[in-house]
Formats: C-alpha cells, sequence, structure tokens
C-alpha cells in the first residue's frame, strides 16, 4: 500500500534493528488486510498531496560493508 516492495520492508525494518524476512512481512500484511475489511488505498491517502510518491529500499556492499540505500521518486513531477 505505501509502495514498497517486500523486500523493501525487511530491509528498511533490518536497518532498524528489526529482522523480518519477505515471507513474514507478507505474511503480517495479509493478517493485517484481514481484520480491516473493505480498506481502499484511496481512503490510507486521502489527505495527500502526493498520491504517485514511489520509494523502494535496496542493500548495496561498498568497501566490504553492506548499507542500505533509499530512493523516493514523485511520479507526476519527476
Amino acid at each position: 500500500m505505501l509502495g514498497l516492495s517486500y523486500g523493501a520492508v525487511s530491509l528498511a525494518l533490518e536497518a532498524l534493528g528489526v529482522y523480518l524476512c519477505k515471507s513474514s512481512v507478507y505474511a503480517a500484511v495479509q493478517a493485517a488486510v484481514e481484520k480491516v475489511p473493505g480498506l481502499k488505498r484511496s481512503q490510507v491517502f486521502a489527505g495527500m498531496r502526493r498520491p504517485a510518491l514511489g520509494s523502494d529500499v535496496t542493500a548495496v556492499k561498498c568497501n566490504g560493508e553492506w548499507l542500505l540505500m533509499g530512493l523516493t521518486v514523485d511520479d507526476t513531477t519527476g
């Protein structure tokens, strides 16, 4: 719903010190969806000015150390 892949959520949580693999993120999302029937993306982001905001997170190896890198883009203006 926020535009992040399950893998990106896993990496972002890991950066915060919480390890949760992609399949566990998926299971948590599915469990949350079942508890909120009828929830629509438009309801969650109704007050947002930039509904086309996209983002993702990945890990890159730099000088032997894994670093997290995030990218956010406003798809309507670039």
